[in-house]
């Protein structure tokens, strides 16, 4: 259990430091820890699944021989690349959201106090 927790911290701390240093942008760490969470759990949740879909159903080496363990890699990094763009794509929208609620504050605040116009 201590191994696993330690792993998930693990992970979850590769995804902060993901989120944080990749994207070519000021990024907060309030709006990175969602997506980190989420990507570090399904992640782990894929790992554990991946694995017992190893040990227990497939059987690669009966059918691709030798090239098994390239494609088994292949699978497993389309997963992990997967699970890191869901990730990202929650930490995007909750900024960009964040920036549009306040854009359209302050125009609807320069609406209100705005100079009046003489309407012809």
């Amino acid at each position: 259990m201590g191994s696993r927790l330690l792993a998930f911290l693990l992970v979850l701390a590769v995804f902060l430091l993901l989120y944080k240093l990749v994207p070519f942008t000021k990024t907060y760490w309030h709006y990175i820890w969602p997506g980190a969470l989420l990507a570090a759990v399904l992640f782990e949740i894929a790992r554990t699944l991946f694995v017992f879909y190893l040990e227990n159903f497939a059987n690669y080496q009966l059918i691709y021989g030798s090239i098994a363990s390239i494609i088994i890699l292949l699978v497993w990094i389309y997963y992990s690349a997967f699970i890191m763009v869901s990730g990202g794509d929650r930490v995007c929208p909750v900024s960009s959201l964040m920036i549009l609620t306040l854009v359209s504050l302050v125009l609807a605040f320069f609406h209100l106090v705005g100079p009046n116009k003489k309407i012809n």
